[in-house]
């Protein structure tokens, strides 16, 4: 483990199992002469375990190969002794529930996203999920708990019709793009836009006049607002701060047991460090056959001086072919946590530093969002958990 730097990634599953992608190291003897270890060519890829040559050279990794539920980088070899063992952890869409809560589902059917809390938009990241309605309106919607309604909103835009409930344990639960809403909650809309004569309005009930039971019917779904289809939009939120909290930390009856994909890793050299022998980025694609990945490179890389990594990752549910976004992404160094983002919460006052998480010259050109595995100057959204050095690494000649 003291001759050599490598990058591994690690996968850590959902629905509170792990899945750890990596291998383990041994203590080998008497081995000669392979391309990249001792082996002399009698170990195969079946191997989890290989042997590295302590010499000098300058080698990052040549590709990424995966089996079963392993997945490993080849080691990042340079002409010294090892200081630093990198590797990078994303978690999947869904976690094991962290909330005691049990709510109602705000949806009597099946439960499949096509939408994540944290996913990347244009310009912030999703403050909810997008609840399919199997292509239709008129899905009926639920309260998940006790509570009453605090707010109604009706816009041609956004949320278009939306309805907030605030819950007695300080919570308020978000449902949008509704078709309409429950009969008395819908007169009263209808009849306070004649009294204003505007369609779009904005109202603020008292506690006592929508008092709502859990699982009591508020509304049907709809595809009003700035939807894209029919579905409902889900948010729960800290009723005092109003900040989104992640749904998916609740019991929610959403099914997720697929592994996330990493589609890109992008390495950038800072200041006056080198990749290759030049002062410029590389960027790799990764193929993925069932199980297996591996990066679409040619030839080795080096490497020296300060660098910085970003990753192209996304999750799918079961059920549903949409590509969401991916929950937590961390990144160690031998067993240090250098970096940790965390989309549990968001903040709608720095939403819009999506566009300091991601690599956003890689969106302009070409339209694929990287997430940073570090933090750029200014950056003030709180996901990070941890960033020491801002994420920067350093590895010296």
């Amino acid at each position: 483990l003291n001759d050599a730097n490598f990058l591994k990634a690690v996968y850590e599953g959902k629905l509170g199992f792990e899945r750890k992608v990596g291998f383990e190291w041994k203590n080998w003897k008497n081995l000669k002469n392979c391309d990249f270890c001792d082996c002399e060519g009698n170990h195969s890829r079946k191997d989890l375990s290989f042997p590295w040559k302590s010499v000098e050279r300058r080698k990052l990794f040549k590709g990424i190969f995966m089996k079963e539920n392993w997945v490993w980088a080849k080691k990042l070899v340079f002409n010294e002794k090892i200081e630093k063992i990198l590797k990078i952890a994303i978690f999947a869409t869904v976690k094991e529930n962290t909330q005691e809560k049990i709510y109602h589902s705000p949806l009597e059917i099946e439960l499949l996203l096509s939408g994540t809390f944290g996913e990347l938009r244009s310009n912030h990241f999703h403050t909810g999920i997008d609840i399919k309605t199997q292509g239709i309106e008129g899905k009926e919607v639920f309260s998940i708990d006790n509570g009453y309604v605090s707010r109604i909103k009706v816009s041609a835009w956004g949320y278009g019709k939306a309805i907030y409930i605030n819950h007695p344990n300080g919570k308020t639960s978000v449902y949008a793009h509704l078709k309409e809403f429950s009969k008395k909650i819908q007169d009263y809309v209808v009849s306070e836009q004649y009294k204003k004569k505007s369609f779009e309005i904005q109202l603020f009930p008292t506690a006592k006049q929508f008092p709502i039971k859990k699982g009591d019917l508020i509304a049907l779904s709809g595809n009003t607002g700035g939807s894209g289809g029919p579905h409902l939009h889900f948010e729960i939120r800290d009723t005092k701060t109003e900040r989104p909290i992640n749904p998916l930390q609740f019991n929610f009856p959403i099914i997720d047991n697929v592994p996330p994909t990493i589609h890109g890793v992008k390495i950038y050299p800072l200041n006056n460090s080198l990749i290759n022998g030049k002062n410029s980025f590389v960027k790799y694609n990764v193929k993925k056959e069932g199980r297996n990945m591996t990066l679409k490179t040619e030839g080795i890389l080096t490497a020296s001086g300060e660098i910085a990594l970003s990753i192209n990752a996304s999750d799918k549910l079961n059920g549903a072919p949409n590509k969401n976004g991916v929950y937590s992404i961390k990144l160690f160094v031998d067993s240090n946590l250098i970096h940790h983002f965390l989309a549990d919460e968001l903040n709608f006052s720095t939403n819009r530093f999506l566009n300091a998480h991601i690599d956003y010259g890689e969106y302009i050109d070409h339209k694929k969002r990287y997430n940073r595995c570090h933090k750029l100057p200014y950056n003030k959204l709180s996901n990070y958990k941890k960033n020491i050095n801002d994420g920067v690494l350093s590895f010296s000649d």
